[in-house]
């Protein structure tokens, strides 16, 4: 029945359904990585404290070092922010997302089933795998990487 009902989006609505589509998917894999994230912080900060004691300065998980790195350390309150979800990252994600991945492989695909015109199937394959490799892939994710920043 919900399959149907999205085949059925699909057809009359097919950007918006994207769209909503890469939102809730961008959304939920964001969810989780942060989940893994805070549990694999938890589980850095529990050993820590067993090695180091109770009293040892926090733990260091400033961006991009390692545990134990001589940088600014990290405050008791910088570290309980980061064990709780960030919503606004899983916000900024989904609307990537709904705004940029949805609509701009859904015009790729368009453009590229008008290009690619063979009807021997491994060639129309083979052509539409080197088009998004070579012209999509590089655009998208540069772009992509610019709009988070």
């Amino acid at each position: 029945m919900a399959w149907r009902f999205y085949k059925y989006c699909l057809e009359k609505r097919p950007l918006l359904t994207k769209a909503c589509t890469s939102c809730f998917m961008m959304t939920s894999s964001d969810a989780m990585v942060q989940q893994y994230e805070i549990y694999k912080k938890k589980e850095i900060m529990n050993e820590y404290e067993e090695k180091a004691g109770p009293d040892a300065p926090p733990v260091n998980f400033q961006s991009g070092c390692p545990v134990n790195v001589n940088s600014p350390p990290s405050t008791e309150q910088d570290n309980e922010k980061m064990l709780h979800h960030d919503f606004a990252r899983s916000a900024q994600i989904g609307t990537i997302g709904f705004l940029y991945s949805a609509p701009l492989s859904h015009f790729w695909y368009q453009i590229m089933e008008r290009t690619v015109t063979t009807r021997v199937t491994t060639l129309a394959l083979a052509s539409k795998i080197a088009m998004d490799a070579v012209l999509f892939t590089p655009i998208a994710i540069g772009t992509n990487y610019n709009s988070e920043t």
